[in-house]
């Protein structure tokens, strides 16, 4: 059915004029056309002002307004006033659909101000009403989903304007980084595979604390859903590497696998330490080499009082595993050098012990008041405590030959005279 529009409006003129002198509406108002009938019934409901229908032959059908024209001044437009704003409904005469704008410039636009949303959902005014909102702030410049619960509040994914970042549940704030998430302590970003017991998650339980799960959740406590998990963890000034193998479910057990203390760089594997630059809780198997800048092994081993580096050293006589600095010459009991910085050093470091070095190459203290020391001397326990002296050799059935056991090493640097510092490449026998 198709009215003139001419009619319908002059049907609307007589409304106004008969609601504005305070009349009442005729229950079933008619004006007739040619195709039909309309029908405008104040009497149909208590709560209405003006019931608009058609009818055609008994039969209700569509009513259709007509502009005559398809720009946005032919358009068909409601306002909550007798004035022409505030306007709340618009369909231009392009067909675009505008709630609270007279410029709708998409098919749909929605505007309320700084900030225009669209409800989708219960709207019963409830404290339960749940809505799905889309959005955009035009103070912070950034479009908004969010699902909401009446009386919550709300977090929502930020999209900023023209394809910049996402941001989840910032309230308000501007996106650092392409993805920026926050949400309330614990919170985690998970990826999951359909059907598969495997999960990536990421945490931060709080400003010193942040986390990257492999098969690892945490809510409240920890739970994995395999038989392994992993995580690398910041934990204050610690980095860390942890992992758990044992039935899925909730744990409470896990341990360090490698971990690094960061104001210092001080690395241990197996086990949390900050002993030394690396810490190794466990064997060392190498397919290449292991190079250091100092060329000498050596022992921690106990020691009788404190001796220093270049010490010649013998064992002590009077005290199981123990060594002493050496007091005589040619002293078959002598047992290494107090080495400065060993290359390789064995042994656990604890107080009232020494590194003693046994073979490489290492700084000695010599005396050469008696004769000086040249290059490819064999050295031997000194006269005086803790040094070393040119080896003299003895004649045993016409052989010259030094005496077995109380070898040193051999020189590699010359001394004239006096006592001083030689470096010696050691070869005890």
């Amino acid at each position: 059915m198709k009215l003139s529009l001419r009619v319908f409006l002059h049907s609307l003129i007589l409304i106004a004029i008969s609601l504005s002198a305070g009349a009442q509406v005729v229950p079933a108002s008619k004006v007739t056309g040619t195709l039909g009938d309309v029908v405008l019934d104040g009497s149909v409901n208590s709560s209405a002002g003006v019931f608009l229908k058609s009818r055609l032959n008994g039969t209700f059908g569509n009513i259709i307004l007509q502009t005559g024209a398809t720009s946005n001044s032919g358009s068909f437009v409601i306002f909550n006033s007798d004035t022409v704003s505030p306007e709340i409904f618009r369909v231009s005469g392009t067909g675009n659909i505008g709630s609270r704008t007279s410029q709708p410039w998409a098919q749909l636009s929605v505007e309320t101000g700084s900030v225009a949303a669209v409800a989708i959902g219960q709207a019963s005014g409830g404290a339960t009403d749940r809505h799905l909102l889309l959005g955009y702030d035009v103070g912070n410049n950034y479009g908004s989903i969010q699902a909401k619960q009446e009386g919550s509040t709300p977090r929502p994914l930020h999209l900023q304007k023209d394809g910049g970042s996402i941001g989840i549940g910032l309230l308000g704030a501007t996106p650092i980084g392409t993805i920026h998430s926050v949400g309330p302590q614990g919170s985690q970003l998970r990826l999951d595979v359909s059907g598969k017991t495997g999960t990536l998650g990421a945490m931060v339980y709080d400003v010193n604390n942040v986390a990257l799960l492999f098969d690892l959740d945490f809510n409240g406590g920890w739970t994995t859903r395999a038989p392994s998990a992993a995580m690398l963890y910041k934990l204050n000034n610690r980095f860390s590497l942890d992992g758990y193998v044992g039935p899925a479910g909730p744990i409470s057990i896990y341990r360090e696998y490698f971990g690094i203390d960061l104001p210092t760089g001080a690395m241990s594997i197996g086990q949390a330490s900050n002993n030394a630059n690396l810490t190794v809780y466990g064997n060392i198997t190498a397919t290449g080499s292991v190079t250091s800048t100092y060329q000498d092994v050596a022992e921690w081993v106990p020691s009788t009082g404190e001796l220093a580096p270049g010490t010649v050293v013998v064992v002590n006589p009077s005290r199981e595993n123990e060594v002493m600095s050496s007091h005589r010459s040619y002293d078959t009991g002598v047992a290494g050098v107090v080495s400065a910085q060993p290359g390789i050093i064995l042994g656990v470091s604890s107080p009232g012990k020494a590194q003693v070095a046994t073979t490489g190459r290492v700084k000695v203290r010599v005396d050469a008041t008696k004769h000086p020391v040249h290059v490819g001397d064999l050295l031997v326990t000194g006269e005086r405590s803790g040094t070393a002296m040119v080896s003299q050799p003895i004649q045993v059935g016409g052989v010259s030959m030094h005496r077995p056991g109380t070898l040193i090493g051999k020189a590699l640097q010359p001394l004239e005279s006096g006592e001083g510092e030689v470096l010696v490449l050691l070869s005890l026998q």
